[in-house]
Parts: C-alpha cells; sequence; structure tokens
C-alpha cells in the first residue's frame, strides 16, 4: 500500500467501512478481499471506507475539500519493474482501464486541470515545468506548439469571482486573490487596455441583452488573459524557448461562429480547444467560408509537420512561410483573420517572465507606456 494525497469520496461502489480502524488493520482487511482497491480514513468521523476496483470511487483532490484535509488516502501499490508492471497493463481488465481514465483523481484548478500529469515518484520525479527550465528536454523531438488568444475565458468560473464591468481597483482586487499579492501590481501594470491584443470577446452569459461588448470589459478581459497567460500560454512558451529541436509555434485567434461543446461563442472568444476541429476540419463546426480557409491552412500544415517534420513542405492554403522558433525574432504562426506570420511583442514575454520567473524570458527595462501598444 502506498499513501497518496487524493482523498476517494462520492463513492459509487463501497465495500465496506469500519470504524476507528488503524491503518495497519485496514492494509489487511483490503489484503484479504481481491476487489478491494484501497481506503480512505477520514480523520474528522474516524471511518474507514474500503473501495473497490477503478469503478468503486470518484477520486477527488482534497485540495476542493477542506474539511477532508485530513483525511490519509491508501492504494494498493501495483508492481515496480518496468517489465512487470507492462505485463500487468497487458493482462489488465480493458473496462477496468476505461473506468480508470473516466475516474481518474481530479484537481480542476486553474493552473492545474483535472487530467494534469501527477508526479508519483516513479515515472514523472518532478514537475513537467521545472524539468523544462533545467533544459530536460528530449533532444532531436522537432515540437509544433501553441496557444489561444483566449485561453481563459472557459476557466475563469475557477478564479475569484469578477464582474464584467470591473474597475481598475476591482482588478488589482483579483489580482491579488488569484496571483497573490506580489504579482498583483504586475498583474495591473502588463494587462493594460492598449497591450491587450484585439478581438476582445464580449463578457456574460452569451447571446444575451444583458452581455457587455468586450471593448468595455477591458478589465475583466485583463483578468481573463492573465490568468490563460499565467497557466497555459507562458509554459508553453517557455517550452519553445527551452528546447533544442527545431520548434514551430503557433497563436490561435479565431473566435469560431459556431461549437458543439458550446452554445455561444461570442463570450468565449478564441477558447481553449478552439483550434481543434480547424486542425481536423471538422466540417460540422466550420460554417463559413472563413472557417473553412482556416482550416485546410491549418490541417495542411498539421499534416506536413506530422510528415516531414517541418509544417512548410507542403503548399498550403494562406502562402505564409513558417519559419522555425528563435530567441532573437521568436516568430509566431498566428490563424485569425488570416494567416500570417505575428513576432513576440516585448510585452508578452514580460508577461511570462512575471509568471514563470524564467531568466529567458528577461528584458531590459523600459521607461515609456508608449512601448506597451502592439
Amino acid at each position: 500500500f502506498k499513501q497518496v494525497r487524493i482523498g476517494l469520496v462520492n463513492e459509487r461502489l463501497v465495500l465496506a467501512t469500519h470504524t476507528n480502524e488503524s491503518a495497519g488493520d485496514a492494509q489487511a482487511w483490503c489484503d484479504r478481499v481481491p476487489f478491494c482497491m484501497g481506503f480512505y480514513q477520514s480523520a474528522r468521523t474516524n471511518v474507514t471506507t474500503f473501495v473497490a476496483g477503478g469503478i468503486g470511487a470518484y477520486p477527488q483532490d482534497l485540495e476542493a475539500f477542506p474539511e477532508e484535509r485530513q483525511t490519509r488516502t491508501f492504494l494498493k501499490a501495483g508492481p515496480e519493474g518496468k517489465e512487470a508492471r507492462m505485463a500487468c497493463l497487458l493482462a489488465a481488465d480493458p473496462h477496468l482501464l476505461e473506468s480508470l481514465t473516466e475516474y481518474a483523481p481530479r484537481d480542476d484548478t486553474f493552473a492545474t486541470d483535472a487530467w494534469a500529469p501527477v508526479v508519483d515518484g516513479v515515472d514523472l520525479l518532478q514537475p513537467i515545468m521545472d524539468s523544462i527550465e533545467q533544459g530536460k528536454i528530449a533532444t532531436g523531438v522537432k515540437l509544433l506548439v501553441g496557444t489561444n488568444l483566449d485561453e481563459g475565458t472557459e476557466f475563469m468560473f475557477l478564479t475569484p469571482n469578477l464582474s464584467c464591468n470591473a474597475t481598475l481597483t476591482e482588478l488589482k482586487d483579483w489580482a491579488v486573490a488569484f496571483h497573490g499579492p506580489e504579482l498583483a501590481a504586475q498583474v495591473a501594470h502588463l494587462y493594460k487596455s492598449s497591450s491587450l491584443m484585439r478581438p476582445l470577446p464580449a463578457c456574460g452569459e452569451g447571446g444575451k441583452p444583458t452581455d457587455i461588448p468586450g471593448e468595455a470589459a477591458v478589465g475583466y478581459n485583463a483578468a481573463m488573459r492573465s490568468a490563460g497567460d499565467a497557466a497555459i500560454r507562458c509554459p508553453t512558451a517557455l517550452l519553445a524557448e527551452k528546447t533544442t529541436a527545431d520548434t514551430y509555434v503557433y497563436i490561435f485567434s479565431l473566435t469560431p461562429a459556431y461549437s458543439a461543446n458550446f452554445g455561444n461563442t461570442t463570450v468565449l472568444g478564441a477558447f481553449h480547444g478552439a483550434e481543434v476541429p480547424f486542425v481536423f476540419k471538422d466540417t460540422f463546426e466550420l460554417t463559413t467560408e472563413h472557417e473553412r480557409f482556416i482550416a485546410d491552412a491549418m490541417a495542411c500544415r498539421w499534416r506536413s509537420f506530422a510528415w516531414h517534420g517541418d509544417p512548410g513542405v507542403e503548399n498550403c492554403p494562406g502562402g505564409a512561410h513558417w519559419p522555425k522558433y528563435n530567441v532573437v525574432a521568436r516568430p509566431v504562426m498566428n490563424f485569425g483573420e488570416g494567416v500570417a506570420i505575428k513576432f513576440s511583442p516585448v510585452i508578452a514575454r514580460e508577461r511570462c517572465h512575471s509568471f514563470t520567473k524564467s531568466d529567458v524570458f528577461k528584458v531590459p527595462a523600459r521607461s515609456t507606456d508608449s512601448a506597451f501598444v502592439v
């Protein structure tokens, strides 16, 4: 048995519950029962709950349940050696594997979503971003990486509440609560209206008369962009900066006219995952001629990269040459109003330096606000 930091809650199939049981007795009981996957012990109730197989529980991160943070969770340890682990995997019940995937340990914070890699001390010895910062990246593996303009819209419900017409003071208070006091002042400074890449998504429920246009929701959009940068864009940019292999970087800035996953996209902008239907040319979600053109341009370049290791080998729509990323010019292919190379502005690096603290994003100090216009 290994003690882990997740707590098993909202159980679907509990084998048994015992009161005032020691961890040793609980392990002995679970060992005797073939279907027992593990157990958790609540310090609050003194109850030990035994759960079965992958379908036995719905694991969630204890950070989401403050009252249960004293819960100790034990899961049966699997085989240690690589060959034994592979044999175990090949012999596993496929339905069990499917349920383990569906009911994986959940986190769902803005920085770490439900499917984040787990530092388990075996396959992953340290956080991935720490490895990237230290340059521990596989050599010779070519990369095509990128992010979307409005990565944060879909997840703002996971951040402190902020009104659509937030004032500068409210933005600063939000930044203190979300980023912490050290970063809060920098966020207000680095996300001025003039430095926000357009277009800005509307704010509200989507398609409602009460929705506020993006240009009138600058404070909210500044918060949204800062959250998306901290959690998604800047870690991606760090990978592009640190790798030594050929790397191609993109930004997707087009607001889809329709999404099968959401009702109205006007308040989502170029949201997290919005580029996927374009890359795979999901025609049922591509409702305009321009969207189909962008999809052709993206799908062709992704195919070219997969086949040749270079997205520019095939004669793709849009015509723009996609140069390799480098830390001097920092070229980024923008899929939005058209297909064009843009160069990562200084302000983008300053933001990432604030969030990652990595020296690769350091830029000389500047004295005028005019430099923030991009």
